[in-house]
Parts: C-alpha cells; sequence; structure tokens
C-alpha cells in the first residue's frame, strides 16, 4: 500500500514540476551549438557587449523538434547574462515567432536533489521514513491541489487553511505513529498551537492596519488578487508556515510521555503534566531558534541591503517597512505556536494515557 502511495505521490509531484509552469510562451529547449560572435554597431544598444549565434532544439509545443538559430546577448552587466553551453536544457519564450532563451532549465536538476533527499530519508528513516515522505508528499499535494485551489476560488483563506491544516494533522500524525491515544494527544496540542498563533496574528495584523500587499510584486499583480483578501492570506501563511515547528513539538511530547506511562504505569496524570512541561522546555528553546532563523535566513539579502544603507535606512524607519512587519508577525506567532502548543499537549496527554 505505502509504495503504491509513494509512487502515485511522487509522480504527480514530478509531472507538476516538469510542465505545470509551463504555457503556449514558454518551451523547454536544448542547446545544439554555439557560434559565432556578432558585436553590435555603434548605433545599437550600448547594453550590450555581443551577441551569440546558438543553435537549439525546441522539444515542446507547436515548435517540438525544430530547430532555431537565435542571437543570445551578452550584457555589459555580467549579473544579467545567461551563461550557456553546448548541451544545456534551457527555457526559452517564444513571442510573435521571435524566440529568447530566458533561464536554464533546472527542472531535473530540482527532482534529482529532492530524489536524494527521499532516499536519505529511507536509508536512515527504514519504514518510518517512507511513511514520513508520503506524510509529506500528501501535505503538498493538499496545499498546492486543494488549498490554493479554494483560495482563488474566493474562499475565506483562515477557515480553509485551519480546515487543511486539520486534514493534513490527521494524516501526517496517524501515518507516521498510528491511531492511538498518542496521536491524539499530538493533534490536539497542535490544533490548539495553531488556533492561538492564527488568532495573535490576525489581531496584530489587524491592529498593525497591514494592507497585505506588502511586496512590489504583490503590488504588481495586484490586479489578479483582486477576489482574494490579503490581510487574512498573511494569518493563513503564518499559520501554515508554523505548522511544522509546532507538529514536531507535538509529538515529541506526546510520544515521550507515552514511553513515560509505559515504563511507569503508576505515574499519576500532575507528573505526566510535570513532565511534559518538563520536555517541552527542553526543546522550546532549540524549535524557536530553528523558527526564528529560517526567517531570518529566508530575509537575509534583505538584511545585508539594510546594513550597507544603514544612514538612509535607519532602524525606525525599517522597523515601520510593512514586508519587515510581516516577517516579524510570522516569526514571534509561530513562535508563540510552539510555546502553547507544550501545555496543551502536555495536558491532553496525561488524561488520556
Amino acid at each position: 500500500m505505502y509504495k503504491r502511495l509513494i509512487l502515485i505521490t511522487v509522480f504527480i509531484l514530478i509531472y507538476s514540476l516538469s510542465f505545470g509552469v509551463l504555457n503556449e510562451k514558454y518551451e523547454k529547449a536544448i542547446v545544439l551549438e554555439i557560434g559565432e560572435i556578432i558585436y553590435p554597431s555603434n548605433e545599437e544598444d550600448n547594453m550590450v557587449n555581443y551577441y551569440e549565434k546558438v543553435k537549439i532544439k525546441i522539444k515542446s509545443g507547436a515548435y517540438k523538434n525544430r530547430n532555431f538559430i537565435i542571437l543570445n546577448p551578452n550584457f555589459t552587466e555580467d549579473k544579467l547574462n545567461i551563461m550557456i553551453k553546448k548541451g544545456d536544457k534551457v527555457q526559452v519564450r517564444i513571442d510573435d515567432e521571435t524566440i529568447n532563451i530566458i533561464s536554464i532549465d533546472n527542472r531535473v536538476n530540482m527532482v534529482i536533489l529532492f530524489l536524494i533527499f527521499i532516499a536519505i530519508i529511507i536509508v536512515l528513516g527504514k519504514f518510518k521514513g517512507v511513511k514520513a515522505i508520503v506524510a509529506l508528499l500528501l501535505s503538498l499535494l493538499l496545499i498546492l491541489y486543494l488549498f490554493i485551489p479554494l483560495i482563488l476560488k474566493g474562499y475565506e483563506p483562515i477557515i480553509t487553511a485551519l480546515i487543511v491544516l486539520l486534514i493534513i494533522s490527521v494524516l501526517s500524525i496517524t501515518l507516521i505513529i498510528g491511531v492511538n491515544k498518542k496521536s491524539l494527544s499530538a493533534i490536539i496540542g497542535l490544533m490548539g498551537g495553531i488556533l492561538f498563533s492564527g488568532v495573535i496574528s490576525y489581531i496584530f495584523i489587524l491592529v498593525m492596519r497591514i494592507s497585505g500587499y506588502y511586496t512590489i510584486e504583490i503590488l504588481n499583480y495586484s490586479n489578479l488578487l483582486e477576489n482574494i483578501n490579503m490581510f487574512k492570506l498573511i494569518t493563513a501563511g503564518i499559520i501554515i508556515g508554523s505548522t511544522g515547528a509546532i507538529m514536531d513539538v507535538a509529538v515529541s511530547i506526546s510520544s515521550s510521555l507515552n514511553e513515560l506511562k509505559l515504563h511507569n504505569s503508576q505515574i499519576t496524570s500532575s507528573e505526566m503534566y510535570t513532565s511534559g512541561m518538563n520536555i517541552g522546555k527542553d526543546i522550546i528553546g532549540t524549535m524557536i531558534n530553528t523558527l526564528i532563523l529560517a526567517y531570518v535566513g529566508s530575509s537575509m539579502v534583505d538584511i545585508l541591503l539594510f546594513s550597507i544603507q544603514k544612514v538612509d535606512y535607519p532602524l525606525i524607519r525599517v522597523l515601520n517597512f510593512e514586508f519587515v512587519i510581516v516577517e516579524f508577525v510570522r516569526a514571534i506567532c509561530g513562535s508563540i505556536g510552539i510555546l502553547i502548543c507544550v501545555p496543551i499537549t502536555s495536558y491532553v496527554a496525561s488524561k488520556l494515557n
């Protein structure tokens, strides 16, 4: 059963990576030859050093298996250049029969990296590793093919996120540790932490008057997001982003207390609760660090830019940028969810065992 589930979910994910990002204007191609260099005349754009004559073969779409010779520019700004060589798989844009290379096609490399990740999980985790992979893939599929489509149809983001996360939690936890008291206490603790995190993030986003259009990219595509409540979508993103860390804490405490009860059947509920809180204290520090550092790492370029321009962007200005506020709320509210999860899971587990 698990082997079939793995094969089905891996196939769907790989299919999505390979084809889901393309439309009629973007196709895959392979570089056959790189020919002569053509230098622009003095009257032409001074942003281009030269053009390479490149022979490519289109591998998808209406022009599949047809060869074309195109000009690939080498810009004076080196960071704008796409460095290609013979045999490279590339992505091209076809617009009014004009073909341009826009990027290296790295989807195969992404799949390879993902398969390495799966292999390591299976080698180290054995059968539980297999179940963890299935749980991970099911979670991704539910986000991509349930949550996202519902949001695009105009459903309420927070309620939708909570329902989808409840499904993910039940599937993931029961798949990994079975249907028992241990999984029930972990699910209750997880949902308690998520709900508290969601409520407090919603309150502070409301108090701080966050619009939801906190980046240039979102503003540029605001016309495509007219049916979506961006304000509530931030809260939905916060609770989804913190779910993994909260789930880890809930399962760790629930499993620990279950083992404690198995080895000491005379232990009382109050003693189990105290033990759960003590275990939670040891887990909290590292898990909060994990969550905070993940957000800091994803914002590293912004932090560096602000540090370089600290004269023009003093701290009082930086802390009031909307995207900085959103990341701050995400990190703090996710950490609060972890904190709240500890007593809830400890209490439920002490009562159920």
